[in-house]
């Protein structure tokens, strides 16, 4: 799995088991959460390839190692899953107030969905561009559509952010999951301030925000205390097949990230990309002839959703680096019910409008093909039913290893 190797330590009071054993220094050996580092041309005990090997060896008093073949074979989170199977289960806190933000946040995105599918502007942006959009057709009967196609797609990534927190919070919220959904929920609410940038301040969208900044607040409130995963004792085809998934799921939650800030810095500056301007068959020159606020309100929405979108990429980028552990069905069904409203809907509103230029659509269907396969190949291994967990082991008391076996620390 890819894991965080800041993380690989266990956490305070519990020493982990597992030595490393390798024929010369290397630093990076000493961040891999090992209790030490032993030089040699031999290891002096056994060496373990998975967390129950490793288990196996401890209960018999052996002192165990991972050598530089099975880290190779298993990845240098063979280290942090040993450390897992020692440690006591994660803490969870409430997740009441995370559950409620999520809630909320597919409340708002339905509404704003409702106003893209429906009239699309309401009464104060037409106050605000001093047209109405009977005025607006007439000067380009393709502005309404484009402007539907933008509010349609960040209503899609609300609703799409709301399924992630809510479903993460279901059965409280361990600390990653906490991370998550702070770190993705904060990006989306700091997005709100680049109104600085394009110079329209929409009334709706801040009393959206502003409903949710309770929940959010509260939620910070809520953080638990860290903690190693649930361990995975077994290097088995399933957990070969979920680290592809895994990859899969991360570059998905990069690619959206970078997408997101991307379409952000677009409605900030330049607002229009060249498909848009040959979509609305129109220079920006002749939009803003139209009415000179015409786009900053365009702006707006076009920085509302690379926000949200780079919010959700955040989150998504947290799950899967920290989240994906076997037998967790209800996350493989959160990313599920995540992922559907938001490539549906940008998919179903673009076809529809007729926006349907190949290079425009193309990270989209990029996304969406990373993020299907990686729920096809992270299935088998999250709904796992999880094995029994382990007693926890206590390994601190063992002898230091005879030779040349020397803490790095």
């Amino acid at each position: 799995m890819i894991e965080l190797v800041g993380d690989a330590k266990p956490p305070a009071g519990v020493a982990s088991p597992v030595w490393i054993h390798a024929t010369r220094p290397h630093p990076v050996l000493e961040r891999l959460g090992a209790a030490g580092v032993h030089i040699g041309p031999e290891a002096p005990g056994p060496v373990v390839r998975s967390p129950a090997e490793a288990l196996a060896a401890l209960r018999t008093g052996e002192r165990v190692y991972v050598d530089a073949s099975a880290l190779r074979e298993a990845g240098p989170s063979l280290v942090r899953r040993i450390n897992a199977a020692v440690a006591p289960p994660p803490a969870r806190s409430g997740g009441g107030a995370a559950q409620a933000l999520g809630w909320s946040m597919m409340l708002a995105g339905v509404i704003i969905w409702l106003v893209a599918r429906g009239p699309v502007l309401l009464g104060y942006d037409e106050a605000f561009v001093g047209l109405g959009k009977a005025e607006l057709n007439a000067a380009n009967d393709r502005l309404l559509p484009f402007m539907e196609h933008d509010r349609a797609t960040l209503a899609g990534v609300m609703i799409a952010l709301g399924a992630l927190y809510a479903g993460l919070a279901m059965d409280g919220l361990t600390r990653w999951e906490w991370a998550a959904v702070v770190s993705s929920a904060a990006i989306g609410f700091v997005s709100f301030l680049l109104f600085v940038g394009y110079g329209y301040f929409d009334p709706l969208h801040f009393g959206l925000t502003a409903g949710l900044l309770p929940t959010f607040f509260l939620t910070l409130k809520e953080r638990p205390p860290r903690a190693l995963p649930p361990p995975d004792l077994h290097n088995d085809r399933a957990w070969k097949r979920a680290q592809t998934g895994q990859l899969l799921l991360v570059s998905a939650a990069l690619g959206v990230t970078v997408g997101g800030l991307g379409i952000a810095t677009i409605g900030i500056g330049g607002v229009f990309v060249p498909s848009d301007l040959e979509f609305l068959r129109a220079t920006k020159a002749e939009i803003e002839a139209i009415d000179p606020q015409l786009t900053s309100l365009i702006a707006h929405d076009r920085a509302g959703f690379g926000g949200a979108l780079a919010a959700a990429g955040v989150g998504l980028l947290i799950v899967a680096l920290r989240g994906v552990h076997r037998g967790a069905r209800r996350l493989w069904w959160t990313l599920a019910a995540a992922g559907l409203p938001g490539f549906a809907a940008t998919t179903i509103v673009h076809l529809e409008v007729g926006y349907s230029d190949p290079l425009h659509l193309a990270p989209v269907l990029v996304a969406g093909a990373l993020y299907t396969g990686a729920l096809i190949c992270l299935y088998p291994y999250l709904a796992t039913r999880r094995r029994a967990r382990p007693e926890p082991l206590r390994a601190s008391g063992a002898p230091s290893p005879s030779g040349s076996a020397g803490r790095t620390r």
